[in-house]
């Protein structure tokens, strides 16, 4: 079946991680942790503490996705 077999990128997604002034230390880190893991699993969950800027976190994911063309 297709849909459980990994997808293999010929990327490196590290790559698309920009870094952000807006971003505090702790969402930079787990920016680049969530992209470096998207080198390895297609599907990732990260949970951050109520309260660390969740929304600010994954918007900036996605600026930096969309700068891509991804």
């Amino acid at each position: 079946n297709r849909l459980l077999q990994p997808m293999i990128y010929n990327m490196d997604f590290k790559e698309f991680c920009q870094q952000y002034v807006t971003l505090r230390n702790y969402q930079q880190k787990a920016k680049k942790e969530l992209f470096r893991w998207w080198n390895v699993a297609n599907n990732i969950l990260y949970q951050i503490p109520t309260g660390t800027s969740k929304i600010r976190l994954f918007t900036s994911i996605i600026h930096d996705i969309n700068v891509w063309g991804l």
